[in-house]
């Protein structure tokens, strides 16, 4: 491994050739302590808490590192190419933080967003309060409150020059006072947005209600796509099991591949389901769908994006599980380049319990 170059200033870069694929590495500070940047939080009280370290793994024959993240290009002088398609899922939380910690939760979504310039975010666990102001704005027939989180992003991101589109609508109420669903935001121009629920349960009222949501995209370079954002249930939910809602979204996107002559999509969120368990068979079963983490990262099949102790996996290892996940379909005209998880306490910081 050799030193190539380095750049002056504020930042110093060091770009490193060394022959080998996948590349794994991880950094020291000046007292030779290995600086974690990745892995998953371990729970406390206030939803976070500290987290084993873990190296960066990644297939790609270039990175580049700027604050934690990795790109695939050198950021301090270049933009992504234009026919590069940056693609993020978040689950929120809710309001579940302390208050005092939300505006700034929001600034550290933000800057990810803007940084790398992602063309397409998910959200789930996307909320407004009941009881919140209506904003005046409707968005594809709902009414905005001036706490909807999708506003919110948007709103922070218009801000710094970059305007995103969004679709948000809800499933049900968290903790009976959050109108709690998902979300889409992109740059590109929405064609075409579905809502529908696909759990056995319609009523707002059952928490176990599940309403993913659906926009349509063309994507220069690329063609029509349809995009998803879901938040299922667990594999084994005695009420809504995983097994229904995934099935009903199957078959959502076969009508939204056959009717609206759609070449691509992206299927991405918290699924409730653990990497290598029947859940997760059951996907890859089907042999429709591209786990596109695994797809970058053979070797990390089993990174965690959450910990052991959050509501819903209170008996999970300490080590955490992998249930969020960004899907795609197989024979698409798409090649994966790079996955990583961003929100790591030494990145962008924590901004949800996953």
């Amino acid at each position: 491994m050799k030193k190539m170059s380095e750049n002056k200033g504020s930042n110093i870069w060091y770009c490193f050739v060394e022959a080998v694929n996948p590349i794994e590495f991880y950094f020291n500070n000046a007292g030779g302590d290995i600086i974690s940047l990745g892995k998953v939080i371990m729970a406390g009280a206030d939803g976070f808490g500290s987290e084993p370290q873990e190296n960066f793994k990644t297939n790609c024959k270039e990175i580049w590192v700027k604050d934690g993240a990795c790109y695939t290009y050198n950021p301090l002088i270049m933009q992504k190419s234009s026919d590069e398609i940056v693609v993020l899922t978040i689950n929120l939380h809710t309001y579940q933080e302390s208050t005092s910690t939300q505006s700034a939760k929001f600034d550290r979504v933000v800057s990810a967003i803007a940084d790398l310039d992602a063309d397409i975010v998910m959200l789930q666990e996307c909320a407004q309060n009941k009881n919140a102001t209506d904003s005046g704005i409707k968005v594809y027939g709902n009414m905005i409150r001036v706490d909807n989180m999708a506003k919110i992003i948007t709103d922070r991101l218009k801000e710094k020059g970059k305007n995103y589109n969004y679709f948000w609508d809800w499933e049900h109420y968290g903790w009976s006072v959050w109108e709690e669903g998902t979300a889409v935001l992109t740059k590109y121009d929405i064609t075409k947005t579905e809502s529908r629920y696909v759990s056995k349960s319609t009523s707002t009222v059952n928490v176990n209600s599940r309403k993913p949501v659906m926009i349509e995209v063309d994507i220069p370079g690329v063609g029509k796509t349809a995009v998803f954002s879901a938040h299922t249930g667990w594999w084994n939910a005695a009420e809504e099991p995983f097994q229904t809602h995934f099935t009903n979204i199957d078959k959502w996107i076969d009508e939204v591949m056959k009717n609206d002559g759609i070449e691509n999509f992206f299927l991405a969120g918290d699924f409730n389901i653990e990497a290598s368990k029947e859940g997760y068979n059951y996907v890859m079963n089907l042999n429709k769908y591209n786990d596109n983490y695994y797809l970058a990262n053979p070797n990390g099949f089993m990174d965690a994006t959450i910990g052991g102790n959050i509501a819903g996996w209170e008996s999970g290892d300490p080590y955490g599980k992998r249930i969020d996940y960004i899907f795609t379909n197989k024979g698409n005209k798409l090649t994966v380049k790079m996955s990583q998880r961003i929100f790591t306490e030494k990145s962008y910081g924590r901004v949800s319990d996953h």
